[in-house]
């Protein structure tokens, strides 16, 4: 049932693929059940609070992911075993949560959520109980609901998911294993098993957490890339998927390697062109910046620490111009510019997540999705 939300005047979006103007962030508050809407500031990078939505208090947002017109956002509600949906408004109300469509039954505790490129397609990790799978769902592109569309079977507390450029594989981290599952999407968005790759290491505590998958960047090279950050052994794990002559190729080789973030790895983004990668290390408070070759292949090139609080989570701007760290430690957004050339980061400030300031959790960020952009969020 949709239902409209407070602090919007009776104008939301047309669902008629608007003209967005400007860009937005969207920031999941665990600790308050909460969603914080920012703009930003396109020349500067600065972010503006312009709306916190009361989503479902005493229980933990999580995972947020954005549709490709930016007119629907999906959350899940992991101590409720629930997806919402949200609808953006456009024109004078550009990036405000205008109403919301939900909640949607998931099987147990979904923590990460992804669509697939189109739109048509959502899924959700669960990571609760003794679950072991992803919630599918259709997309109703005129209105953002979803209707249920079964479960897949993956691995012990799945937890981070992806789905690569071409919408046809998707990639699931599982804490519990540790393990990457791989799976292919078939036409009517359901998910097909293949190959469960064994990374990382046993642990009592935290193991293989979130996901990214790129095409390389170099014009030479053939294939994908699938990243996952590991805050238990502090490194990102690359697995290569090289492209077939003949058909769609999702499962990665062998050859796994691991690449040290110095530090708790846990956040990941990739930069628009392909050429960086990014880690929010948790616990180290620090971000690593990766240099990604043609080949997909990582190179640590620095940490930055400025303004860092127990890194959740961390987002780019479509232009790739900024990038914004959500702070579960001390309740804010860290903002910085990225130098073009070298992709090391440029310390803006930081700003609280609510006003007044509470302490709120942020663990997801994203925001307002490009045309190129790659679907990798919490």
């Amino acid at each position: 049932m949709a239902a409209a939300l407070t602090g919007i005047a009776a104008c939301g979006p047309t669902n008629g693929l608007p003209e967005l103007n400007g860009e937005y962030a969207y920031v999941a508050n665990a600790a308050d059940g909460s969603i914080s809407v920012f703009s930003v500031n396109n020349g500067t990078g600065k972010l503006t609070l312009i709306q916190q939505i009361p989503v479902k208090p005493t229980f933990r947002v999580f995972g947020l992911a954005l549709h490709w017109s930016n007119e629907f956002l999906y959350a899940t509600i992991d101590d409720a075993s629930e997806v919402e949906e949200f609808d953006i408004g456009d024109g004078a109300y550009s990036g405000q949560i205008f109403a919301h469509n939900g909640p949607y039954a998931a099987h147990n505790g979904p923590r990460a959520v992804a669509l697939n490129p189109k739109g048509t397609y959502l899924y959700a990790t669960n990571y609760g109980g003794e679950a072991h799978d992803v919630s599918q769902y259709t997309v109703d592109q005129s209105s953002g609901v979803l209707t249920a569309n079964g479960t897949a079977p993956a691995g012990n507390r799945p937890f981070g998911i992806a789905v690569d450029p071409g919408g046809n594989c998707v990639y699931v981290a599982n804490t519990g294993d540790p393990s990457l599952s791989v799976y292919g999407i078939t036409s009517n968005g359901t998910l097909s098993a293949g190959a469960k790759v064994s990374i990382g290491a046993f642990s009592e505590g935290p193991g293989p957490e979130l996901v990214a998958v790129q095409n390389n960047p170099g014009l030479d090279s053939r294939g994908q890339s699938v990243y996952v950050t590991d805050d238990n052994l502090g490194v990102v794990h690359q697995l290569p998927v090289v492209s077939g002559l003949i058909g769609i190729r999702c499962n990665p080789s062998a050859e796994t390697t691991d690449i040290s973030a110095k530090g708790a790895a846990f956040g990941i983004a990739l930069h628009p062109k392909g050429t960086f990668l990014y880690t929010g290390n948790s616990s180290s408070n620090s971000i690593s910046i990766f240099y990604v070759n043609s080949k997909g292949q990582l190179t640590l090139l620095a940490l930055e620490a400025v303004n860092l609080n127990d890194v959740l989570s961390i987002a780019i701007d479509r232009q790739g111009k900024f990038l914004y760290a959500a702070n579960y430690g001390d309740s804010t957004l860290a903002e910085f510019a990225i130098n073009q050339l070298n992709g090391l980061l440029v310390p803006i400030g930081k700003v609280a997540t609510e006003n007044p300031a509470v302490t709120s959790g942020p663990v997801t960020i994203v925001t307002t999705v490009g045309p190129q952009s790659v679907i990798h969020k919490l």
